[in-house]
């Protein structure tokens, strides 16, 4: 696959949706179809897919600009590194700490205030208690 960015607005971050009995390929970030897909491409595609979610190992920061939660849930938690536009003096402030949730359907951070999010990582599972079969 030769088509490895958007030419409309530049990034990486690429998915596949299946249109029919074709399969596109789309930008993550503007959501403007690329090409359509044949079985080679798409079979290449779901490679690099899986090797770049498994070299992404728990813990790791992964900058937006690489590529953004995928999910087949509409709504992903994630801890992010964020920085908030400070209106009064027109710039942007020290990056910060946070979980804020992905809106994957409409590929967008969902947040009111004016904030870039530099990079995200998964959340942990949630803590559960060992029982003592003892």
């Amino acid at each position: 696959m030769n088509q490895k960015s958007c030419k409309k607005c530049g990034s990486i971050s690429l998915y596949t949706k299946s249109k029919g009995n074709q399969t596109g390929l789309y930008c993550s970030d503007c959501g403007a179809w690329i090409k359509w897909l044949n079985k080679d491409e798409i079979r290449a595609f779901e490679h690099e897919i899986l090797k770049t979610s498994e070299t992404s190992r728990h813990g790791e920061w992964i900058p937006c600009s690489e590529r953004l939660p995928e999910s087949e849930e509409p709504e992903v938690l994630c801890l992010v590194t964020y920085q908030d536009f400070n209106v009064s003096e027109c710039k942007w402030e020290n990056a910060r700490l946070g979980i804020m949730s992905y809106l994957t359907k409409h590929r967008i951070w969902n947040t009111k205030a004016l904030v870039s999010v530099l990079a995200w990582m998964p959340l942990p599972e949630p803590y559960k208690e060992q029982k003592n079969n003892g």
